[in-house]
């Protein structure tokens, strides 16, 4: 059996799982489901020009004893492989962040590209600038 091998590019985003910035009682933060985030992804991935595949796996974020937070990766992969540039997938996970960070209330949310790590956070006004 001959193989042929051909590159492939991966970009993953991890997000926190519940609304950081909602009206509620800092005791408890309200948690979104898989669902919809699956469902919010998907909405995206239609509004977006090309069909571009992602995987969704839960993953958990620890420092120390004294915090722990479940929260998601998000992996935009070109599986099945498709004709997409790298350009391409980039342009669709720093699309896809920022979607994420307003739609689910986000501090911050983090893009791993092949080169660098981002954080895009959430700009807050200060009475200087309003």
């Amino acid at each position: 059996m001959k193989t042929k091998a051909k590159r492939s590019h991966e970009f993953k985003i991890y997000i926190g799982s519940v609304y950081e910035n909602e009206n509620v009682s800092f005791c408890y933060k309200v948690p979104f489901s898989e669902n919809m985030l699956s469902d919010a992804i998907a909405k995206f991935q239609d509004e977006y020009k090309q069909l571009i595949p992602v995987r969704i796996t839960k993953t958990k974020f620890t420092c120390g004893t004294s915090y722990s937070e479940s929260g998601w990766e998000i992996a935009v992969i070109n599986y099945p492989r498709l004709a997409v540039e790298i350009e391409t997938l980039e342009d669709f996970s720093e699309g896809l962040v920022e979607y994420l960070l307003n739609k689910f209330k986000q501090n911050r949310v983090t893009l791993v590209t092949p080169h660098v790590s981002i954080m895009y956070e959430e700009e807050q006004l200060s009475n200087e600038d309003t």
